[in-house]
């Protein structure tokens, strides 16, 4: 038997301090690669086995939707732009999107609080569907929200773009930002070859359209975007990942819809294979990342291009926080991590048990 070991690693971690943007993709790109030659050579269709492309055509691929995230820089400067005029004039920033773009955009917007320390409340994300079968569902079923927790919290897991409608339109001002997002499947195949990704009511399904010019943004979000005028919005963006012959349909709907700043993701193909997404889903989810940590450092959470305002939320970061008090004083580990403990547990003196305590403990 052969085993190979498959290592994520390709640049130095410190891209602002966090790993999601190079290590945490280049996961995703493994796992998509493997993932999907895998389930092609024990399908049990042998034409589609012999048709598999080798992993390393695989990770070509990707490697081409990478480099479309940031075909050009000078648009998705605007739109990082836009989300950093929120965070550092104290407004807040949320993503919209269907289906799979607004699952993404709510990973992104997680990822906010224990990366750059940021409440809750400050950036958050909303998709169509919500937790059911259209928006967070898995293969177990829909996704269930109990409505548990502290009741001050609860709201944060009201991730429908109606909860968008009702719970934060009628509070948004002109601080904050707002950004569309889309994601485009490659045309045929399947379920996933529809107009509009995600659910709609009736009264806003748009008409079948080529698949080339399928809408990765659906008529429900652009009419939303009046309404958030109204409201003194005045940084409305879009960031769409989509194939390229497909890119201006999209284009043209945003500036009907006078957003103020659009950046199109144009890539050779959406999938490994029809009715998929996994190259767009890449490319999305790195010119989000790109957004978000332009606006928190943007926000003055970033130092020497090290997140200063994480905190000890788990055993990954409570680590990095010890090598960052380190780095930026110039102790010793040892010395670092008796600094933390005594500012997690607010005394100077540590006692053998809480020195002994599991990381869990702190």
């Amino acid at each position: 038997d052969s085993v190979a070991v498959l290592d994520p690693v390709v640049s130095p971690e410190p891209i602002a301090g966090s790993s999601r943007m190079h290590g945490g993709s280049a996961t995703l790109a493994l796992c998509d690669a493997m993932c999907f030659r895998a389930s092609r050579l024990v399908g049990g269709d042998a034409a589609a086995a012999a048709a598999t492309p080798s992993l390393y055509t695989l990770l070509h691929q990707c490697e081409g939707a990478a480099r479309a995230a940031y075909q050009d820089p000078a648009a998705l400067a605007s739109v990082a732009s836009l989300a950093a005029s929120a965070m550092s004039g104290g407004g807040r920033l949320y993503y919209i999107g269907e289906g799979v773009a607004g699952i993404l955009g709510v990973i992104d917007a997680s990822e906010m609080p224990d990366t750059y320390g940021v409440p809750f409340d400050d950036v958050r994300a909303f998709v169509g569907g919500g937790w059911g079968a259209d928006g967070m569902a898995n293969r177990e079923g829909s996704a269930k929200f109990d409505g548990g927790g502290p009741a001050t919290n609860r709201h944060l897991l009201r991730l429908a773009v109606e909860d968008f409608e009702t719970e934060v339109l009628p509070t948004l001002t002109g601080r904050d930002t707002v950004i569309l997002i889309g994601c485009g499947h490659e045309p045929g195949g399947g379920p996933a070859d529809v107009t509009d990704i995600g659910s709609e009511s009736e009264s806003l399904a748009a008409p079948a359209a080529p698949a080339a010019e399928q809408a990765m943004v659906s008529r429900r979000l652009y009419a939303l975007v009046p309404r958030m005028r109204a409201r003194g919005v005045q940084s409305i963006g879009l960031v769409c990942a989509a194939r390229s012959d497909a890119i201006g349909p999209v284009r043209a709907d945003a500036a009907a819809a006078g957003l103020d700043a659009v950046c199109l993701l144009g890539l050779e193909a959406c999938g490994f294979a029809p009715a998929l997404s996994g190259l767009s889903e890449l490319a999305l989810k790195l010119a989000l990342n790109c957004v978000s940590t332009y606006a928190m450092t943007c926000r003055g959470l970033v130092f020497s291009n090290r997140m200063i305002a994480t905190g000890p939320t788990n055993d990954k970061i409570y680590q990095r926080c010890i090598k960052l008090i380190a780095e930026l004083t110039g102790v010793t580990l040892a010395a670092a991590k008796h600094a933390l403990l005594r500012s997690v547990h607010e005394t100077d003196a540590l006692s053998d048990e809480l020195l002994s305590a599991p990381n869990v403990v702190h």
